[in-house]
């Protein structure tokens, strides 16, 4: 009796005679394996992408087009999609600031110059059907574009934070731009707005308070700069990010 049931609890962890690649696991997995969303498989075969460029914390040229190359290791890809899901195989998807750009089949690409300020760049792979592979597999790297005007970014929060109901303080990043009452070019302040609806305040700090909804779900949270007379500047300069109340 003893046999059989050390037998069952091995058999359901790893295949005995370690041939296949892949297999169910529901405890630690031998010598060379990993477990990975509950399967066995060979440590070092596991789908990996990587931002190669540009690289977390680069300061771009807003003038320029963007040069996005990523690495990519035991994860095919086909430029047939949508196509039927098969192990291994796929392409990967991009996004500026969580917004999604596209669904790409090489490892690098060429895309329109980004708006000058704060940005993330995240980059996640999937199947030939779209789906995320299981476990989900990203990346991401934030970079400065700069065109020599006025910018403003969103420290904190961050995007995609689940925040509370009620007042956070948001932290922003002004450069080029001096914030106090003066009324010439190059001064002024920056607003805030939250679903639309404000501005909810006026700021000459890096921070300030604001009242989130307290609505469940995601919520969208705007520091624009504006001149001294609370004119947005031209062009328009702002930072966005999008939180979510539980």
């Amino acid at each position: 009796m003893r046999n059989v049931l050390f037998f069952t609890l091995v058999a359901g962890c790893f295949n005995p005679d370690l041939s296949d690649s892949m297999f169910a696991c529901t405890a630690e997995c031998p010598s060379g394996f990993e477990c990975v969303a509950g399967t066995c498989i060979r440590a070092g075969t596991s789908p990996t992408i990587a931002i190669l460029e540009p690289a977390d914390g680069d300061e771009l040229d807003a003038n320029l087009e963007l040069e996005l190359s990523v690495q990519i290791e035991n994860h095919e890809l086909n430029p047939n999609f949508p196509d039927d899901p098969v192990d291994g195989q796929g392409h990967w998807h991009w996004f500026i600031d969580d917004v999604y750009q596209a669904g790409v089949s090489t490892t690098m690409i060429t895309a329109a110059p980004l708006g000058a300020g704060c940005h993330i760049l995240k980059v996640d792979l999937r199947q030939n059907n779209h789906e995320a592979v299981d476990p989900p597999v990203s990346d991401q790297v934030s970079v400065y574009s700069s065109d020599g005007g006025p910018t403003i970014c969103i420290d904190s929060p961050p995007a995609g934070e689940t925040v509370l109901a009620g007042e956070i303080v948001v932290m922003v990043d002004v450069r080029d731009f001096v914030l106090d009452d003066a009324v010439t070019d190059g001064h002024g302040h920056w607003d805030v707005w939250v679903d639309e609806a404000g501005p909810s305040g006026h700021f000459l700090t890096g921070s300030g308070t604001v009242t989130i909804p307290n609505e469940a779900g995601p919520h969208r949270i705007k520091a624009e700069l504006v001149n001294s007379e609370d004119d947005p500047l031209v062009p328009p300069r702002s930072a966005t990010v999008v939180v979510t109340v539980q």
